[in-house]
């Protein structure tokens, strides 16, 4: 009988870990880098109306918590600008790209 329930326990401890990773797989973050034909018509037109004259530099498909986002890189009046679009088209942001990744460390601080 206790032979029986170490086993009982120990598939539910298995169980319970794979539910745990498939939930946390489920809300992850996920990137990939996409051309423009490649993005939906409702997205695609989005992303060229807000890019205006500016030049897309990188478009990348996201998943989050469930969601697609097209993030596009676009260089307007020489100022590097972040556009995020759902799959639908709506408009997510758009602002100055702040991301401090050019000297390739870790913290997001321009102090030295």
């Amino acid at each position: 009988m206790l032979q029986r329930h170490r086993k009982l326990i120990g598939y539910l401890v298995v169980f319970g870990a794979v539910i745990c990773v498939g939930a946390y797989a489920g809300i992850s973050y996920y990137e990939q880098e996409v051309s423009l034909d490649q993005v939906p018509t409702a997205a695609k037109a989005t992303l060229l109306k807000e890019a205006g004259e500016g030049v897309i530099q990188k478009i990348e498909r996201e998943l989050e918590l469930g969601k697609v986002i097209y993030e596009a890189e676009v260089i307007i009046d020489g100022k590097k600008i972040e556009i995020e679009v759902a799959a639908d088209g709506t408009l997510q942001s758009k602002g100055v790209d702040d991301d401090d990744d050019a000297d390739n460390d870790d913290d997001d601080d321009d102090d030295k």
